[in-house]
Order: structure tokens, then C-alpha cells, then sequence
């Protein structure tokens, strides 16, 4: 497993990292037969598997179901230090919330303090306007957690994040057919000393063999994921090989957060993180980015 450090926090941690909200809820479109959420039992094995891996950072969210809990109970099994763990609160909240929810998550995930703690989707106007960055400075200065962030979606959110010194990590969509953090964001972050982490790298399962599952309202999704899976098979890779690679490469400093639900998805998961895409690979991938960001924002999915 290769490793960097995570902006100016100074944690070092895998370029692959999980994603765990998919352990929780039911996420992304399923083939026929799958089940919405793995047994808890099943990804705990999963969990000291990746960590066996050299794993060694989860992100989290208390509205990620049961994800904290199963997570607690992973790292306890574990019983080994090094492993980070980010989390998040809801934007909106007093201090008194702020401060209820943190101890909550500190409870499910077992731990004394939170590595990182993000803010959960806020507006760019949320961000320009509210307190909660204030009030998590105070819990950073009072010991209870270590670093601040925001997960955050769309270019607007991003750079009002980037705006506010409390913000250490930025946490952004980037796949092969959303590419609009790619040029203006990630390189502002890296030059702010502010840590990225990517998500959305399989978008939902778009860019693996889900995508046959979609609804005919996202078929232009589904077509463009058939493209991008011929030009992978072209580099003898399958489609979210290319996929992770694509982010490993084109986010740069980046850590790449990935949802997996099976022990078989785990595997190959490590064994694409184990190389960056060539040059000239990163530079035809460009083609697939769709300009069109409703179309790529899960947000919009809902009412379809």
C-alpha cells in the first residue's frame, strides 16, 4: 500500500482509503439478487481484511446508518493503533448539538478522539455565513478532535471551503465523467496545504457493471460509462480498475475514499490502487467528462 500525507494535518494514511456509508445504507444501484446492506458481521471481516492490507483511514458520518457502530466494533476486534477515523456532523447545529453529536460518534466508534471531522454538505453560503467551523476550532483547541474539514458538492461549495483558514481537508466528487474539481480545485488545495480527499470514484457503481442496472432516466450516464469500459479494456483493465486509477492519477496529491461491499471488491480495489494510469491514458481519459454536472450529481437522482 502506498501512503502520503494528508495535507497540513500531517497524518499519513493510504491512498486508498473507505468510504463506509454503503456498510450502513442501502447506496448506488444493486444487480439483481444483491442485497441493500452487508451483514455486519461480513464487513467487520472485510474491515480487519483492508486494515491486514494496510488500510489505515475510514470515513464515516452518523447518517450513515449503523456505519460508526460497525466501525467501533471493526477497530476493536483490530486492536491495533494507526488506523484514522473521519467523521461528520449536520450543518445547522448549536454548540450543544455539535458537541452531543461528537461525543456520539466517539461513543459508536469507541475512540477518545476524532482524527477529522467534517462538516456534512454544506452550501457555499453555509460555509461563507455559518459558525460551525468556529465551534469545531474550539473542540480542535479543547483535544476532543484532531483536524477539521468539509465534505462538500459542486465547484461553488468547494471554493468557499477553500476560503475559510479552519478548513484542513476538502472532501470532493471526482470520477471519469465528472472531472470539474480536477483543474481549478485540487491544484488551489494543494497549494494551500489543505488535504483532498476524493469520492464518488465509481460514481454510485455507474463505472463498474451496475451501470446495466440504471434507470432508462440516467441512460446517457450508462452510455458513457460503456465508453469509458472499451478505452479500459484497451489498457487491459475493466472499468473500475480504470476508474481508481483515473483518480489515483488525475487527483494528484489526493486520497482516494472507495465504497466496497464485498471481501471480492476489497481485493480488486488494492490491486488497482497498486499503479497510477500512463500519461497518455490520463490525457484520453479527459474525453469522458461530462460538462453537463446535473447529470453527474447523485443529488438529482432521487426524483428519477
Amino acid at each position: 500500500m502506498r501512503y502520503r500525507k494528508l495535507g497540513k494535518t500531517g497524518f499519513s494514511v493510504s491512498l486508498l482509503a473507505l468510504g463506509t456509508v454503503e456498510l450502513g445504507l442501502p447506496y448506488g444501484f444493486y444487480r439483481p439478487g444483491e442485497s441493500g446492506i452487508p451483514d455486519p458481521g461480513e464487513s467487520i471481516a472485510m474491515l480487519l481484511a483492508a486494515f491486514e492490507k494496510g488500510v489505515n483511514f475510514l470515513d464515516t458520518a452518523p447518517a450513515y446508518g449503523e456505519s460508526e457502530t460497525i466501525l467501533g466494533q471493526a477497530l476493536q476486534e483490530w486492536g491495533q493503533p494507526g488506523i484514522r477515523l473521519a467523521t461528520k456532523i449536520g450543518m445547522g447545529k448549536s454548540r450543544e448539538e455539535i458537541r452531543a453529536s461528537l461525543r456520539e460518534s466517539r461513543r459508536r466508534l469507541q475512540c477518545e478522539v476524532l482524527d477529522l471531522v467534517q462538516l456534512h454538505n454544506p452550501t457555499a453560503e453555509e460555509l461563507r455565513i455559518g459558525c460551525e467551523l468556529e465551534l469545531l476550532q474550539a473542540e480542535k483547541e479543547e483535544g476532543g478532535i484532531r483536524a477539521i474539514g468539509a465534505s462538500v458538492y459542486g465547484l461553488e461549495a468547494a471554493r468557499a471551503a477553500l476560503c475559510r483558514p479552519q478548513v484542513e481537508v476538502l472532501q470532493v466528487a471526482l470520477n471519469l465523467l465528472d472531472q470539474q474539481m480536477a483543474s481549478g480545485i485540487l491544484p488551489r488545495a494543494t497549494r494551500c496545504g489543505v488535504g483532498i480527499l476524493v469520492r464518488s470514484a465509481l460514481l454510485k457503481g455507474v463505472l463498474s457493471d451496475r451501470r446495466h442496472c440504471l434507470p432508462p432516466q440516467l441512460s446517457a450516464l450508462a452510455d458513457a460509462a460503456g465508453r469509458a469500459e472499451k478505452w479500459a479494456r484497451r489498457r487491459n483493465l475493466d472499468l473500475p480498475a480504470a476508474a481508481i486509477r483515473f483518480c489515483l492519477t488525475a487527483a494528484g496529491d489526493s486520497v482516494v475514499l472507495l465504497g466496497i461491499r464485498s471481501r471480492q471488491e476489497l481485493d480488486a480495489a488494492l490491486r488497482a490502487a497498486e499503479e497510477d494510469l500512463p500519461p497518455e491514458a490520463l490525457e484520453e481519459a479527459g474525453s469522458f467528462h461530462i460538462p453537463d454536472s446535473s447529470l453527474t450529481d447523485p443529488r438529482t437522482w432521487p426524483a428519477l
